[in-house]
């Protein structure tokens, strides 16, 4: 019943027309929210000088918009939400205190001190802010062009025109009030998960409802990957579904696992569809990569631990390789147990990519490094047996590490056990800070960007 009610928001929230509409209506109560509070204050009849009540009135009205969101989940859910616990539930707070409390305390007041229309027109200046931010922390990924300049000159004109001679009563005070909250608002985040599955069973109960909230908690990328035939379709929904998801297609050597090696839910359409041919499987998926959300070709390597023939992974993952060259597109790299031959083959054509999930030595990952490539870490360089991932990231640059989850699988220390996401990657990035002894918002910053460069975004 709940998945069919998710399922039934999914599909209205999801046309064009009713995304639009709504769109405007929330832009349109976001901007009476300015003009209600000013009305607010003097209904209680508060006074700008006295914080204390502004704040209990701030206070008051996120309590009772609380309330509503929990009455809504709970109705939506037909049960209550699970609530964070332990460090997790520690660092939501602290979370909260910068992006929320710090932001609306200093926005209350310049409410308090502004006209409604001027703190409305001020606090806009964040979509431009965003832009010039964006330009600064993700460099040429993200670099400023003729267009965004000239966008946001005239935005800025516009801010400045619209406030002439209306200030009311404000000060100087109130105006940088408005400004350091816009500031803190445009800075939140940014997270960008290289390698996901959300096509995974593991979402199957809440997958649009956890992606539509990724972005609210510094999510700014993720991309998805598709392991068969099977998964790409899945994946190419989630990509076009999210302008922020994207996709990589490949085959992963654990596709070509026989029927009675294989769990529950069975063996990959590269048996059960192509009876292991997977140059068959590969030609199916070629008009995959005409899509221009597909950024690169994966998850696809070594496996190892699993009973397939060592000789059909190596020519699958030739091939794979080779296609990559071929499309001028990142290969994303699979080692489990075939350290040697997963390098033989990258040495041998130079691919650029992503090698995920690195668990290989630190002498090996610079000469890895030094041919191009990136590695990618998620949680399990957070665990406390993974020694080798330590000296690896103090060994590579910063600016060949990418950070991932792998979600649903390998959620980091200290949630390990818990389903992964997106959301769960800052734990990643505070261990690669520590061990680097940088801040983890330089860590975000700078691997977001990576993520960009090498997904040629």
């Amino acid at each position: 019943m709940t998945l069919y009610r998710a399922e039934k928001l999914d599909n209205i929230f999801g046309t064009p027309l009713f995304a639009v509409l709504l769109a405007i209506f929330c832009n349109v109560l976001w901007g009476c929210a300015f003009p209600f509070i000013k009305m607010g204050y003097r209904l209680f009849e508060i006074d700008p000088s006295n914080t204390a009540s502004i704040f209990c009135f701030a206070g008051v009205r996120f309590m009772l918009g609380s309330l509503l969101v929990l009455l809504g989940s709970t109705l939506l859910q037909s049960r209550m939400p699970t609530f964070p616990k332990g460090k997790v539930f520690a660092e939501c707070c602290v979370l909260g205190l910068w992006q929320t409390t710090t932001q609306y305390a200093f926005y209350y007041i310049a409410v308090a001190m502004l006209t409604g229309a001027f703190g409305g027109i001020l606090n806009s200046t964040q979509s431009f802010l965003g832009v010039i931010f964006a330009h600064f922390i993700y460099g040429n990924a993200d670099r400023m062009t003729p267009a965004k300049t000239l966008g946001c000159a005239v935005g800025f004109a516009g801010v400045l025109i619209g406030t002439l001679g209306n200030h009311g009563g404000g000060s100087g005070w109130g105006v940088f009030c408005m400004l350091f909250a816009t500031v803190i608002f445009t800075l939140s985040g940014p997270f960008f998960d290289t390698h996901a599955h959300y096509s995974s069973r593991a979402f199957d109960a809440d997958r649009f409802a956890l992606l539509d909230s990724l972005p609210e908690k510094g999510v700014v990328g993720v991309c998805e990957q598709a392991t068969h035939s099977g998964d790409a379709p899945r994946v190419l929904e989630l990509a076009h579904r999210y302008p922020w998801v994207y996709a990589a297609i490949g085959i992963h050597p654990e596709s070509l696992l026989a029927p009675e090696d294989c769990g529950e839910e069975g063996p990959a359409p590269t048996v059960s569809v192509f009876g292991g041919d997977w140059a068959a499987e590969m030609k199916a998926l070629a008009p995959c990569y005409d899509d221009p959300k597909v950024v690169a070709v994966g998850e696809c390597g070594l496996d190892y631990h699993w009973p397939v023939p060592k000789d059909a992974q190596l020519a699958l993952f030739e091939a794979e390789i080779r296609l990559a060259l071929e499309l001028d597109k990142p290969v994303i790299v699979h080692d489990r147990n075939a350290h040697a031959d997963v390098y033989a083959l990258l040495k041998k054509y130079r691919p650029k990519g992503i090698v995920h999930c690195y668990s290989g030595s630190a002498d090996d990952a610079v000469w890895l490094a030094r041919q191009g490539l990136y590695f990618g870490f998620g949680g399990a360089c957070t665990f406390k047996g993974a020694k080798r991932a330590a000296k690896a990231i103090a060994a590579l640059p910063l600016e060949q590490i990418v950070l991932e989850t792998d979600c649903p699988y390998m959620a980091p220390e200290p949630v390990r056990g818990i389903r992964c996401d997106s959301s769960l990657i800052r734990y990643v990035g505070e261990y690669v800070a520590s061990v680097k002894g940088i801040s983890p918002e330089e860590v975000f910053r700078q691997t977001a960007q990576n993520a960009r460069t090498v997904y040629q975004l």
